[in-house]
């Protein structure tokens, strides 16, 4: 079996020998497979054969390895991206490839992560070499995943692109209409026909749009304390209360305009994001702003970044309780001059101009040019290296993507304050994943990666130490 084993390989090195001149890069690349033979985990011939042969696929895809600043390789650790090959980024090329198993290569230059994907019992691509950028791609909240709010776990990353402006790669403006879509008036009803649409299809004054009811700022509670005192139309699988129409019900056809139609019958539209962290922004704020209705905004907490003009929004977080805020709907909700002031953006136009210069730059595949971001700065790194330079190491910090203990919209329409001695399921998230990154922390300054009981067992005895 392993006679076999070695004919077949002097056979595909004697073969591209042949072809392609390059005898001692292809022994090169033998003994490589042949050392992780011997010193890593046990292989059966077939495992090498196959190691192999996705190292011959690189040689033969014409990825020359002999310089150090030639084609860097970089990957996906989770299998996000199905980049693979040779691309360019401008003047810089870099290989991505799609196998773990390349981590460990010698030319292996950056590995990315996906927030939502980041798995513990996967491990880490640790030991990690100096010469080695990690770079983190993460556009959702920290919903999906709360150990990056935290900067003794970020800071190990190189390179963000996350919904944060201070990120490498600002994700900020991804779900952001254009600047016409938002002065538009296409979907625009005037004051009366919305008053008229009232009577004749039994409307409420407030449209709610919800079926992810699980959410850090427990926004079903605030509906249904608001539900006390107006009427809402909730369409959603949350506090559903109203059947959309039979055309639209699907979820893919919520972005569809006969969707945006339904909603511009409303005054109002509830628009809670899933967390109140800031620059976080999503459709929850831009969809009510395209069709006309005025948004009942919770969410960013620098929203007034983003509203098209600083009226364009009622802002959950400006009043000092429900009763306020339900004073001012009726209020708006009966003077037609004091509604239109909120919708300035349609009767006139956008004055913010910072949100007029952000929404005309080009937008591309925010994937492709976070990689070719990457690729670009490690070309960056190499080459100074190699001019025998001491490069600029980048690092990301709490901003990259940083967000505050979770309240709930109820206690921040409230102002409420909370000690930690009493915590909602997403509270006590917070703080298990505020321990996770400590020790995560603690396997990356030892450069050591872990099994994932090991590390199971450390973060749960200090959960225990650290239990109100």
């Amino acid at each position: 079996m392993f006679s076999d084993f070695f004919i077949n390989i002097r056979w595909k090195l004697f073969t591209l020998q042949a072809c392609a001149g390059i005898s001692s890069m292809l022994i090169m690349i033998g003994a490589h497979v042949w050392h992780d033979y011997i010193f890593s985990e046990p292989n059966t011939p077939n495992n090498i054969t196959e190691t192999l042969a996705h190292e011959l696929e690189l040689l033969v895809a014409n990825v020359t390895f002999q310089s150090s600043i030639s084609v860097p390789i970089l990957m996906w650790w989770d299998g996000f991206s199905s980049t693979t090959g040779l691309k360019t980024c401008q003047t810089s090329q870099c290989l991505f490839v799609d196998a773990q198993k390349f981590w460990r290569h010698p030319q292996t230059a950056g590995i990315f992560f996906y927030g939502s994907n980041f798995k513990r019992d996967r491990g880490l691509p640790l030991p990690r070499k100096a010469d080695v950028d990690w770079a983190l791609l993460h556009e959702e909240s920290p919903k999906n995943e709360m150990i990056f709010n935290h900067g003794g776990w970020i800071q190990y990353f190189n390179h963000t692109a996350t919904f944060r402006q201070k990120s490498d790669w600002p994700l900020t403006y991804q779900h952001a209409p254009s600047l016409a879509l938002i002065e538009s008036r296409s979907y625009w009803l005037d004051f009366e026909i919305k008053e008229q649409l009232q009577k004749d299809e039994l409307l409420a004054d407030i449209a709610y749009v919800q079926s992810n009811c699980d959410n850090p700022m427990e926004r079903d509670d605030f509906v249904q304390e608001l539900m006390k005192h107006v009427a809402v139309d909730s369409y959603g699988t949350c506090l559903h209360n109203k059947d959309l129409p039979n055309d639209i019900r699907s979820p893919e056809k919520l972005g569809d305009s006969e969707f945006l139609r339904l909603l511009s019958k409303y005054k109002f539209v509830l628009s809670i994001e899933n967390a109140a962290c800031p620059d976080y922004v999503t459709e929850k704020l831009w969809t009510p702003l395209v069709v006309g209705s005025i948004p009942i905004y919770l969410g960013a907490t620098n929203v007034h970044e983003f509203l098209p003009t600083h009226k364009s929004a009622i802002l959950i977080q400006d009043f000092r309780s429900m009763s306020d805020l339900v004073d001012y709907i009726r209020t708006i909700s009966t003077h037609k001059q004091l509604y239109y002031s909120h919708l300035a953006h349609k009767t006139k136009s956008v004055t913010n101009g910072k949100l007029v210069h952000a929404l005309q730059k080009p937008v591309g595949n925010l994937v492709e040019e976070f990689e070719c971001l990457v690729c670009r700065r490690v070309h960056q790194r190499m080459s100074i290296a190699n001019m025998g330079f001491k490069p600029e190491i980048f690092k990301a910090n709490a901003n990259h993507y940083g967000c505050l203990y979770p309240k709930t919209a109820l206690e921040i329409l409230n102002h409420e304050t909370n000690d930690g001695s009493r915590r909602s399921f997403w509270q006590d998230k917070y703080f298990q994943s505020e321990i996770e990154a400590r020790v995560l922390a603690q396997y990356m300054d030892r450069n050591s990666n872990f099994s994932l009981s090991e590390y199971q067992e450390v973060v749960l005895r200090l959960l225990k130490d650290d239990k109100p």
